[in-house]
């Protein structure tokens, strides 16, 4: 929580305009928090902590998601808010960090 409050605390993000607006970095709360923990589970089992690499390619798939589906769906015409976009990339990208299958992450993000 304390991530996610900090990323959007003075509310200088990113804005994606497209049919639908949205803010990216709003996907980065999860991510770092999943990071931080798979991290911190791996050095206490003696194993690598995720890379930079590994982050900035979820951070990277967040924000493709996030964004692919906002070029053509206006969410916002039929009373629903940006953020839908945010929860859908945020739970693809950390399904797939905590090791679920394609099938687990179709079913997380159909919920």
């Amino acid at each position: 929580f304390n991530i996610g409050a900090m990323i959007r605390w003075l509310d200088f993000n990113d804005t994606w305009l497209a049919a639908e607006w949205g803010h990216p970095s709003d996907n980065l709360g999860g991510i770092l928090a999943t990071a931080d923990w798979l991290s911190r589970n791996a050095v206490a089992s003696g194993k690598a902590p995720l890379t930079m690499k590994q982050v900035l390619t979820a951070m990277i798939k967040a924000h493709e998601i996030q964004g692919c589906i906002a070029l053509e769906n206006s969410f916002n015409r039929v009373g629903l808010d940006h953020v839908l976009l945010v929860k859908v990339a945020s739970t693809a990208v950390v399904a797939e960090m905590l090791g679920l299958t394609r099938e687990e992450i179709l079913n997380a993000v159909s919920l």
